[in-house]
């Protein structure tokens, strides 16, 4: 097969049709083809397949992406609902579940991101902002990432500076504190 220089694919055949007394070929039919429809078919087939593996490593990279984003705040959830179980101070124990009600909005903000895949896909996802202030964003934080400092035994201090309030779409502002923070947890010896 060959593409020529009028941008068309050929196919190429040559036949022997005769031989002298040694075998050697005295005679031979060469037999082209045109192959451009065909071809096209077949690249364009290829050109799918190949659109699909990309589609597929990149569901793929989201899923294991969206099961680290899940995993820290269902740590949370786990630890602080081990804590409130051991507790007898009421007091105490509403506030472990205020954190477990932080985590929890958390995760379903994630669980509804998995459930909007189709917007993923299309790059429809939409940033919904909303008023953001220092002291929930610093809960939240605290909420999910000091537990996981504190199993590994990692000194873990959350001062935040700057505005008091900022305009954010909380579920990814917190993704990316978590994931970054939640890797710090991971990768400090």
């Amino acid at each position: 097969e060959y593409l020529a220089v009028d941008g068309n694919w050929h196919t190429a055949r040559f036949i022997v049709k005769g031989r002298d007394e040694n075998g050697q070929a005295t005679h031979v039919l060469y037999v082209t083809r045109l192959i451009s429809d065909a071809k096209r078919r077949e690249q364009n087939w290829i050109s799918i397949v190949e659109e699909a593996n990309r589609a597929n490593i990149a569901k793929t990279e989201f899923i294991s992406q969206i099961a680290h984003d899940i995993r820290t705040p269902m740590n949370a959830v786990i630890g602080l609902t081990n804590l409130a179980r051991q507790e007898s101070d009421v007091t105490v124990i509403r506030g472990y579940l205020d954190k477990i009600a932080s985590s929890s909005d958390f995760l379903l903000g994630l669980i509804n991101d998995i459930l909007d895949m189709s917007k993923i896909e299309n790059g429809d996802l939409t940033l919904h902002e909303e008023p953001l202030t220092r002291e929930v964003f610093a809960t939240s934080i605290n909420t999910v990432i000091r537990p996981l400092m504190e199993e590994r035994k990692i000194r873990f201090d959350c001062q935040l500076n700057g505005p008091g309030c900022i305009l954010v779409d909380h579920l990814r502002f917190n993704q990316i504190f978590f994931n970054l923070l939640s890797n710090a947890a991971k990768f400090t010896p």
